[in-house]
């Protein structure tokens, strides 16, 4: 009992520390939360949506157009530029930047607006938020890869338990700052339709949300002007062990690792991608729920993943993740079967109390997978060996795998639940294949 309370009451020191390095999943995350429930707030108060802001283009398309430039856009390019920037020349630098460039368009954007006549560029808002958001894809690529070498490095730095634990339990909150930007892109969202007109939503209220996004980005960029540099990367830049060339290291040295860490990361984007977009066909057969019923439902979701992350990452600390990842993983591919059996027998309750159960299990491999990736690679190379192997699978996967969803989901039916299944077979003799090298896991 003792050394668990050791263990816990490491979360109060690192307060600031979690704080600051989630506003920047907050940050973007508030923003595809934006592309997802903004649309679906205008459209559940009327059809002006199509004809105002998008004209000729399909809602639809529009809604998972945002969604995929968003998640994906050039991750994989700022990925490589901010893996260099963090390997050679520290942590902190690199995540600080990604915070500052990830703000600008939010806040440029909204305020040219003011200036420029509506009908001179309303009509093409939906293009220009798409092209900010494929070029606020680069500073993204940075934010992943920076969070998770940030918090593993920093547990290793507290010296009253093993460095191991530390680094699993700092890591454990790596995911947490998406969650929180997801709700309360949906609560400001919620807040605006329930309080100001249509007219109002459409001519004005889009510049506010996403001038609070570029609020959280200033208030980010700020406190991580206060972070100290790790003392992971003070050693080995102390011992002269920084890499010349993170990315030639990377590939010549640890390519075997950058694709297990690849394979590694497809189940936990795929059933993240999967669970975000079920509230999408609840609108359709069978459900037919209301437009707030959706976002509501959304809510819910997300304010229990962050309790389950919250929660898993400490019961987990002490113990083997592997039976846990592969028990997860197994659980998801059994309960996938019953919810589309959910789906075509209409019942919704059955169907809440099945997502619920998936909910649970993601977070098992939410809590989790940061620190396996950082203990893939070793800290002269950490930060682009993350960037590389979980970047480019979240951008290619968020990017694919979102528009195969709505397509299956236009088209009122339910198959788009088999994708989980399939990644987690995936993950599963993947984990088979490397379990017993050694060399993978400290």
């Amino acid at each position: 009992m003792a050394s668990h309370n050791k263990i816990y009451s490491l979360f109060r020191p690192s307060l600031f520390v979690i704080m600051a390095v989630n506003i920047g999943g907050a940050l973007e995350w508030y923003e595809i939360g934006l592309f997802i429930s903004w649309p679906l707030i205008i459209l559940g108060s009327s059809d002006l949506f199509e004809q105002t802001i998008a004209d000729s283009i399909n809602t639809g398309i529009l809604l998972m157009m945002g969604f995929a430039v968003a998640s994906g856009g050039l991750r994989g390019i700022g990925g490589w530029f901010f893996g260099w920037k963090g390997d050679k020349e520290g942590r902190k630098g690199a995540f600080t930047l990604s915070i500052l460039l990830a703000t600008l368009p939010s806040l440029i954007v909204p305020l040219i607006s003011f200036f420029v006549p509506y009908k001179e560029w309303g009509r093409y808002v939906a293009i220009i938020f798409a092209i900010v958001k494929l070029f606020q894809g680069i500073p993204a690529g940075g934010e992943f890869p920076g969070a998770i070498c940030y918090l593993a490095e920093t547990g290793t730095s507290h010296h009253n338990v093993p460095s191991w634990i530390n680094r699993r339990y700092m890591c454990s909150y790596t995911i947490l700052g998406p969650q929180i930007g997801l709700m309360l892109s949906m609560i400001v969202c919620l807040v605006l339709k329930n309080f100001f007109s249509l007219e109002f939503l459409l001519h004005q209220g889009w510049r506010i949300v996403f001038l609070i996004s570029g609020l959280i980005g200033v208030g980010g960029f700020i406190i991580r002007k206060k972070l100290h540099e790790t003392s992971a990367f003070m050693n080995i830049k102390a011992h002269r062990e920084i890499a010349i060339n993170p990315v030639r290291t990377i590939f010549s040295k640890f390519f075997s690792k950058l694709a297990f860490g690849f394979i590694l990361s497809v189940f936990e984007t795929v059933l993240f991608i999967v669970i975000s977009l079920i509230p999408l066909y609840y609108s359709k057969n069978p459900f037919l729920l209301s437009y707030n019923e959706i976002i509501y439902f959304s809510l819910g979701s997300t304010v229990l993943r962050s309790i389950c992350l919250i929660l898993i990452g400490r019961l987990l600390v002490k113990y083997n993740n592997f039976p846990w990842l592969k028990t997860s993983a197994w659980g998801v591919i059994v309960l996938s079967f019953l919810l589309y059996l959910s789906f075509v027998k209409g019942s919704l309750l059955f169907s809440i109390f099945i997502n619920i159960a998936i909910i649970f299990l993601y977070s098992i491999q939410a809590a989790v997978l940061p620190s396996l990736l950082a203990e893939l690679f070793p800290t002269r190379v950490r930060y682009t060996g993350i960037a590389f192997s979980f970047n480019i699978c979240d951008g290619i996967l968020l990017t694919v795998v979102t528009s195969i969803c709505y397509q299956i989901i236009s088209n009122n039916s339910a198959y788009f639940v088999f994708l989980l299944p399939i990644a987690g077979i995936i993950f599963l003799i993947n984990m088979k294949n490397r379990l017993a090298d050694k060399t993978y896991y400290k």
